[in-house]
C-alpha cells in the first residue's frame, strides 16, 4: 500500500508544481520556493525527484499534450486537418494552453550552451512530431516529406502560440494558424 501512497503523493506533487509553474515560471524555479508554496519542505522534493531539473521535467511531461491520441486515429486529409485544427485551439485557449506556456519557456531557456532543460526538450519536439509525422505517412506522404511537414506545422504552430501569448492577439494568430496548417496540409 506504501508504493501507492507514495505514487499518489508524487502525482499531487507534480501537478502543485504545474500550477507553481503557471504562476510564476520556469526561469526562477527553485525547489526551495516550490516547497515553501505548496506547504512542504525542499528535503522531500529531493526525496521524490531527486533533483529540480528531474522534477521540472517529469511535471512538464506530465502536462504535455496528449500529442499521440489526437494524431492516432487520423486516417485521411480531412482528419488531419481536423487533429491539427483541434490541437491549435486546444493550445491557444483550452485546457493546453497552460502547459504549452511552461514548455515555451523552457525552450527558450534550452537555447543557452550546455543548458541542463536540452535534453528534456528535445524529447518534447520528438513527443509532438513523431505523431504528427506519422499522420502524415497513413495520408500517403514519404518518410522525409512526412517529418519536414510535421516539424514545420509543430514548429511553425509553436511560434504562433508564442506570438499569442505574448501578443494577445487572437485574430491575427488565428488566421496565421489557419493558414500554416492550410498550406502544410494536402489538399482533402
Amino acid at each position: 500500500m506504501a508504493r501507492a501512497a507514495d505514487q499518489e503523493k508524487r502525482r499531487r506533487l507534480i501537478e502543485a508544481a504545474i500550477d507553481h509553474l503557471d504562476r510564476h515560471g520556469v526561469a526562477e524555479f527553485s525547489l526551495r520556493r516550490l516547497a515553501e508554496a505548496i506547504g512542504t519542505s525542499a528535503r522531500m522534493l529531493v526525496h521524490y525527484f531527486g533533483t529540480k531539473e528531474n522534477l521540472l521535467s517529469q511535471a512538464l511531461a506530465a502536462s504535455r499534450p496528449d500529442v499521440p491520441a489526437l494524431f492516432g486515429t487520423v486516417r485521411d486529409a480531412a482528419g488531419l486537418r481536423e487533429a491539427a485544427f483541434a490541437l491549435w485551439q486546444d493550445s491557444a485557449e483550452g485546457a493546453q494552453r497552460r502547459n504549452v506556456k511552461l514548455l515555451l519557456q523552457t525552450m527558450a531557456l534550452a537555447t543557452a550552451p550546455g543548458h541542463h532543460y536540452r535534453p528534456f526538450v528535445q524529447e518534447a519536439v520528438t513527443a509532438w512530431v513523431t505523431p504528427l509525422a506519422a499522420a502524415f505517412v497513413r495520408i500517403g506522404l514519404d518518410e522525409a516529406e512526412a517529418e519536414a511537414r510535421a516539424t514545420a506545422l509543430v514548429s511553425g504552430l509553436r511560434g504562433l502560440l508564442l506570438d499569442r501569448y505574448a501578443t494577445h492577439d487572437t485574430t491575427r494568430t488565428d488566421a496565421a494558424a489557419q493558414a500554416l496548417i492550410n498550406a502544410l496540409l494536402p489538399p482533402q
